[in-house]
């Protein structure tokens, strides 16, 4: 297929990265820091580059040494990107040497790895057994999993996550997105990396496209796999940011009431009604917009202030719709069949609406992710509006992103999804700063970054450095904002340096408690949209009636999928009263069922929000 002009000089550019990263890679082995950073912008194929990088350094360190030592290790931020990243490294290694066993470790993985060699004469729960201990402890040529997993095992291993410990030995570690690791961890995490390397003796590559100050590498600045980010940073200019008067009120002596406070900031956020006008505008110009808000409750009011100001066709439903007729024949629905089906209903100029958050199964976010892309992709006028599920590693391009306001580092990733591979002239990405949905007393970037100093904050600062009341360049904001942003950062102290004196004192109890995630107690709810999903909740319940302990396992966690976990807070009765009326899953379980039919478990439901607990006073709250 030919390429046009301006794909073609991206794929160049990539290329260019690519060689670049390479050469280095062979470099960093020989250099006495076991420690490297990987800095590109979004869409430069980090991915990619980062596993180029990762195997060069194995390949290159075997042969100074013994052939086939340590592993390849990928760690990322979310589970909702790790089979992305699984299916991207199936696809680039086939089944040679490195990649013919690749593990995927996370608490909703089947994490299993086939023997090399399987009897026929061992009973196939054997092999299973088998399989599983090979998998949960790493040993296979390739991992990928979760900063949870890694850091919290390097921490405070238990007697499971020890076992996963003998396999970082000489092994190559990719830390992709470091910056999203929490803030108090920061000093832990470098101190564990700096275990990593002096006693496992292991290489670590941090990739992201906004490198925070992080890694120390002993004292020293780590080994850049990129000589010089800037000139790619400059080359990939395709986009301005825009501040909406919201955004500017948030910049230190820019906001309207000519206050210095955070309420003054907070007193010029922007009403749902006005920006349901601004998102409605961009669809009468033709336009694809993606919205990316804070809170569920924040998306949700802004879908419903489109749907007041717009004609617009929801993408969600005519899914809905489609899943419901082939319910019976049990077929699958396709991202294919959904775009065509409602392009195929979509009047003369009427925009296309999707909405998603971490309220929709994560089955149906994947369809729906496909199908909002390819709708951009065609020329669409598709209206996006999701929370922050879509910044990281979803492969979508549009002609304008919108985000709430957030800190630096998320406001760089939502706008790689902007004009991602010069789909378009020049792209746009407006922040704004969204008020309190109704009933709530704060800002969405308030209650989820805190409020006084915080990150936001700092981000205004970061900002104002640049803001001269113009459009921004993308440059100025990806390099210049960010790299202020990170030196405010490190002066303010970040880090909770109590966690590396546990490590250093060996506290194994106080290390144990401590978790890169908010632990907080949430019911999982299972939710069935089809036929086979209802055989299969019925095939779990048969097995439990049975007593198949191990077959039940593998039915419940055949359902990871239909899954939608919903936290319930201190002294939340009101959700806890309303999802007793759910159904448990089997007796004495904590999962309960929903039937997605129309007509069925109404009010908790629904195809365009997702689940759905009806009056509850925490939505605002779940991300």
């Amino acid at each position: 297929m030919e390429l046009d002009p301006r794909t073609e000089q991206m794929n160049e550019r990539r290329e260019k990265a690519r060689q670049e990263v390479h050469a280095r890679a062979k470099e960093f082995v020989d250099d006495d820091r076991n420690v490297a950073t990987l800095t590109l912008p979004t869409g430069m194929g980090k991915t990619l580059t980062g596993l180029d990088a990762a195997l060069t350094v194995l390949e290159e360190s075997d042969m100074e040494s013994s052939p086939n030592v340590g592993r390849l290790v990928y760690a990322l931020p979310y589970t909702s990107i790790i089979d992305q990243v699984a299916e991207q490294s199936h696809e680039l290694f086939g089944t040679g040497e490195r990649g013919e066993r690749l593990t995927v470790d996370h608490h909703l993985a089947d994490t299993l790895v086939s023997p090399p060699d399987e009897p026929e004469s061992v009973a196939d729960d054997a092999v299973e057994n088998v399989a599983a201990l090979l998998g949960e402890s790493w040993r296979s040529g390739m991992v990928v999993t979760t900063f949870v997993q890694l850091f919290e095992s390097l921490a405070g291993p238990t007697n499971a996550r020890s076992m996963k410990l003998p396999s970082l030995y000489g092994s190559v570690v990719v830390l992709d997105e470091p910056q999203a690791l929490p803030l108090e961890w920061w000093p832990l995490v470098d101190r564990l990396v700096e275990l990593l390397t002096e006693e496992y003796g292991a290489s670590v590559i941090a990739m992201t496209a906004t490198q925070p100050e992080l890694l120390s590498a002993g004292d020293r600045e780590p080994f850049s796999l990129v000589s010089d980010p800037d000139p790619y940073y400059d080359e990939l200019d395709r986009l301005d940011f825009v501040l909406h008067p919201s955004a500017v009120a948030m910049l230190p002596g820019q906001n309207e009431t000519g206050g210095e406070t955070n309420d003054d900031a907070e007193s010029a956020a922007l009403p749902y009604d006005r920006a349901g006008e601004l998102v409605a505008a961009r669809a009468d110009d033709g336009d694809s917009v993606l919205a990316i808000c804070n809170t569920i409750d924040s998306a949700r009011e802004l879908v419903e202030s489109l749907d007041d100001r717009t004609v617009s066709l929801d993408v969600n439903e005519v899914y809905d719709e489609l899943l419901d007729d082939a319910d019976e024949s049990t077929e699958s629905i396709s991202p294919e069949q959904t775009r065509a089906e409602a392009v195929r209903r979509q009047r003369p100029g009427q925009p296309l609406l999707v909405h998603l958050t971490t309220r929709h199964r994560p089955c149906d976010r994947r369809h729906l992710i496909d199908v909002a892309s390819d709708l951009a992709e065609s020329g669409e006028a598709v209206l996006f509006v999701a929370t922050q599920l879509v910044e990281a590693g979803v492969d979508v391009s549009f002609d304008e992103v919108i985000r709430d306001f957030a800190p630096m580092d998320s406001l760089v990733q939502a706008a790689g999804r902007c004009n991602r591979s010069y789909d378009r002239n020049r792209g746009r990405v407006t922040v704004w700063q969204l008020a309190p949905p109704p009933n709530r007393e704060t800002t969405p970037a308030s209650a989820v970054y805190g409020r006084g100093e915080s990150l936001t904050k700092l981000t205004g600062q970061a900002l104002a450095t640049i803001y001269d009341g113009e459009p921004m360049p993308e440059p100025d904001v990806t390099r210049s904002a960010v790299k202020h942003y990170f030196d405010l950062l490190e002066g303010r102290g970040v880090g909770a340096d109590e966690y590396v004196e546990f490590l250093e004192r060996a506290e194994a109890e106080q290390l144990g408690r401590l978790s890169l995630i908010d632990e907080r107690p949430a019911v999982d709810v299972i939710v069935t949209r089809t036929a086979e999903e209802r055989e299969t909740v019925e095939q779990i319940r048969q097995a439990f009636r049975e007593y198949r302990w191990e077959e039940l396992d593998d039915l419940v966690e055949s359902t990871a999928d239909w899954q939608v976990s919903i936290p319930v807070y201190p002294g939340d009765d009101d959700t806890m009263e309303k999802l007793a009326a759910c159904e448990p899953l089997f007796p004495d379980t904590d999962r309960l069922v929903l039937d997605g039919r129309p007509g069925r478990h109404d009010g908790y439901f629904d195809a365009t929000d997702g689940v759905v607990i009806p009056d509850t006073s925490v939505e605002a709250r779940l991300l």
